[in-house]
């Protein structure tokens, strides 16, 4: 058989890019064809020309692929109504494998003492770091009591800088600071190497920021806590594998896949910028949350399929964890049991969990990755060059540039530049839902 591909000539770029021009019939290309995405040029087509050389990419880089599956998360906010182990125990029948704990966290910990422990990971949002010696003494002592759980307490971590932005709330500093040191000192040990840092970039990112600036944004905040714990006497080896990531992730399917891809090049560059003789490298723990933006109250059924392509952005982008939010809040059995179930669509119906690489190559995406990693590095050393992450927070300065893209969202929505199904296109002013199946 002859050779099918004898009849396809292969041409170069600017051939192709002669034949477009002249179709164009005197249109610009650039002002016809290409668009921007975050200060980013987006291009019509991609080539390997130029070949895209992604710092610190390749085979010393592969600590940033994602493991061949992911641990599905669901978010219980503690109000002591129900005893800890009745809530571990629903999760695990409902096959929960984790439970992120947000609330009254010490008192679910604490209620943990003394039961027999289920395979079902813990996050434990702790919130603010002790205020007092006393109050370190029940975590610790909480930690002690729950021998039995270590193997399945994921992360216990303390959020000082979350509660500045979103209450702003003046800082306690130092405090806070030696508080950290002291939970890592006398908590670490008795744990099974748990995350007891976690930067949490959902904190920029569910108030509109773009992702080169939640990037930019969880490279300050490690930066000041490794600086802050180091300067206390902690090591970095001794520190980096106990940090975790929280990211948030929007609709925008290609440049969520990039932002997580860019972030593990960032993470590398930080550390070894931290430490030039770095050799061992870990792949940083990510924590993926499906963003609340782009959440509708109208054709609210809407939201099951911005969750869906959340969700395939961040498989593909590579992650550990992954919370997909309900398409309701506040969120009622059927709402939560979709939300699990997209888990299980994708990996035990769709098998993405066996193709989560398939991204990789791409030269549009490998672009956007390298693109985007430049510009959030860019932005990092703006905010590091005006002081550190506190600084950017105490000043203004992050919140401004936060504003500043919130605004742009919303004006992209206003103006129909960006299309929400039913809120600003195929709006149904009375919509009738079907009812839900039992």
């Amino acid at each position: 058989m002859d050779n099918l591909m004898e009849g396809f000539h292969s041409r170069t770029y600017e051939e192709w890019r002669q034949k477009v021009e002249k179709e164009l019939k005197g249109a610009a290309f650039d002002a016809t064809l290409l668009s921007e995405k975050e200060g980013i040029k987006i291009e019509p087509l991609y080539t390997d020309r130029p070949a895209v050389e992604v710092e610190a990419d390749g085979e010393d880089a592969a600590m940033g692929n994602a493991p061949s599956s992911w641990t599905a998360c669901e978010t219980i906010v503690y109000d002591g109504r129900e005893t800890p182990y009745a809530i571990v125990e629903a999760a695990y029948a409902k096959q929960i494998i984790c439970l992120e704990i947000q609330g009254e966290s010490l008192a679910f910990l604490s209620g943990l003492a003394g039961t027999i422990p289920l395979p079902v990971s813990l996050i434990i949002d702790a919130g603010n770091p002790p205020a007092s010696e006393e109050e370190l003494q029940q975590w610790r002592q909480a930690v002690m009591d729950i021998k039995a759980w270590h193997p399945f307490l994921h992360t216990l971590s303390f959020h000082p800088f979350r509660t500045y932005l979103r209450e702003g709330a003046a800082p306690r500093t130092n405090s806070d600071f030696n508080m950290l040191f002291e939970c890592y000192r006398r908590l670490n040990p008795y744990l099974t190497d748990a995350h007891l840092f976690t930067i949490d970039a959902t904190v920029v990112g569910e108030a509109g920021s773009g992702n080169a600036l939640q990037l930019a944004y969880a490279l300050s905040h490690a930066q000041q806590l490794i600086a802050e714990m180091t300067e206390r006497g902690a090591e970095l080896f001794e520190i980096a594998h106990l940090f975790s990531f929280r990211f948030s992730i929007s609709t925008d399917f290609f440049a969520g896949i990039a932002m997580l891809k860019a972030f593990r090049i960032l993470w590398r560059n930080l550390l070894t910028a931290l430490d030039p003789e770095w050799g061992y490298m870990e792949h940083p723990h990510i924590h993926v949350v499906t963003s609340n933006i782009y959440m509708t109250h109208a054709d609210k059924h809407n939201n099951l399929l911005r969750t869906t392509t959340m969700a395939m952005s961040a498989v593909l982008g590579g992650f550990d964890t992954l919370t997909i939010r309900p398409y309701e809040s506040p969120a009622g059995e059927h709402a939560q049991r979709m939300a699990r179930n997209i888990h299980r669509l994708l990996q035990y119906e769709s098998y993405m969990n066996h193709y989560q690489q398939s991204a990789e190559g791409a030269f549009y995406i490998e672009h956007l990755t390298h693109e985007l990693a430049k510009k959030a590095w860019d932005r990092f050393v703006e905010m590091e060059q005006t002081g550190d992450c506190l600084t950017a927070i105490t000043s203004g300065q992050l919140q401004e540039l936060v504003m500043a893209e919130q605004n742009a969202i919303l004006e992209a929505y206003q103006q129909k530049k960006e299309i929400l199904i039913g809120v600003n296109e195929y709006v149904q002013e009375s919509p009738t839902l079907p009812p839900i199946a039992a």
